[in-house]
């Protein structure tokens, strides 16, 4: 997979909890709030790039063999700490040394080692840990029956076992046993910001995430597809499909301005609704735009800006303010039909995607 790939989140994630059955939805009109920066095409959006994180993995990326429930009956789960999510708690003390972590006033769910949890001080003991050095959050649990239908199992996603390189985290795919929960394979590098799960016509589900990243003063936003079925232990690229990044390179103004100009484009919202009237349903993304095409007036003007900000705050790096060059933003829906496999755009999606693309590109 591309360093697309790598490219939150199920937001510091907030995953759907359950499966179901796509029924249509109607198109939200509400845009989420989302937490991390950049927010493109917002009148003032924060300098500050999103935390490498939400990129999708990396082509380097790989999976780990599944761990194996330790020989012998499973050892009682612990009680859930007061102020833990019982959730996320119950799966992390299934199928690993749990662990709480307390910051900020909330309590963070986790493990003391990352997965696939294949050593024996990295199996589920009992017990809890509370704020140990070694911490590793357990940020989103989003359930489906990803490998075939009917079966009964969860994404669990993890931050901070990964490198740089690896997207900080990764993704542990458990079944449900009859004594608890036992992991499937674990997916490296796939740390998405946020998910749902995408019910197809056999039943089997698959995921659909959202990432952020940013690189060189460009943000991206990028809404991707996850097929575990398709993923290998050793490949989880074969379970990707990038399905739309958009970009926002207005922060690099003081940069120099390209021969294409500037556009500030983030997605809104997601979700799934019957888009061709066929009775199933296929995928529609709320995306904000805003831009400008190049001319010397523009150049002249933004040069102009950056250096009064570099009069005024000499040790800083100029920035100028996106909306006093950019169009004023517009909200657009793109509409993407599910062809069994993958989500392919519509004929007037795809003409609008080619007409924002930079020339050459």
């Amino acid at each position: 997979m591309r360093a697309a790939l790598l490219l939150p989140a199920c937001l510091v994630l907030a995953c759907s909890a359950a499966p179901a059955p796509n029924a249509p939805q109607p198109e939200p009109v509400t845009p989420p709030t989302v937490s991390a920066p950049p927010s493109p095409a917002t009148a003032a959006p924060s300098v500050a790039a999103p935390p490498a994180k939400d990129a999708a993995p990396a082509a380097s990326a790989s999976t780990g063999a599944a761990s194996k429930p330790p020989p012998g009956p499973r050892k009682p789960l612990p009680a859930a700490p007061a102020g833990a999510d019982r959730e996320r708690f119950s799966f992390a003390a299934s199928v690993c040394a749990v662990a709480v972590k307390h910051d900020k006033g909330k309590v963070q769910v986790g493990c003391r080692e990352c997965p696939p949890f294949e050593s024996t001080a990295s199996q589920p003991d009992g017990s809890v840990a509370v704020d140990p050095d070694s911490f590793f959050q357990l940020e989103a649990v989003v359930r489906g029956s990803f490998t075939r239908a009917g079966a009964e199992q969860a994404a669990l996603v993890f931050e901070g076992c990964e490198p740089h390189s690896s997207n900080y985290g990764g993704t542990l795919l458990v079944e449900k046993a009859a004594d608890g929960w036992n992991a499937v394979h674990y997916a490296s590098a796939f740390h998405p910001r946020e998910c749902k799960t995408f019910r197809r016509p056999d039943g089997r589900d698959i995921l659909v995430c959202r990432y952020l990243d940013a690189h060189q003063t460009t943000g991206t936003d990028q809404i991707s597809s996850f097929d575990f079925a398709q993923a290998s232990p050793d490949d989880p690229e074969k379970g990707w499909d990038s399905v739309l990044t958009v970009s926002d390179n207005s922060y690099s103004a003081c940069m120099g301005t390209p021969p294409w100009g500037f556009s500030a484009s983030n997605v809104v919202s997601y979700g799934f609704r019957d888009v061709n009237a066929d009775g199933k349903p296929d995928l529609f993304i709320q995306v904000r735009r805003a831009s400008v095409s190049y001319s010397k007036a523009l150049e002249d003007k933004i040069s102009k800006a950056c250096q009064q900000q570099i009069k005024t705050n000499p040790d800083a790096m100029p920035v100028v303010k996106p909306s006093t060059f950019l169009s004023a933003p517009v909200t657009v829906t793109l509409e993407y039909l599910f062809d069994g496999t993958k989500f392919v755009p519509t004929a007037a999606t795809d003409k609008r995607l080619k007409a924002w693309k930079p020339p050459g590109e």
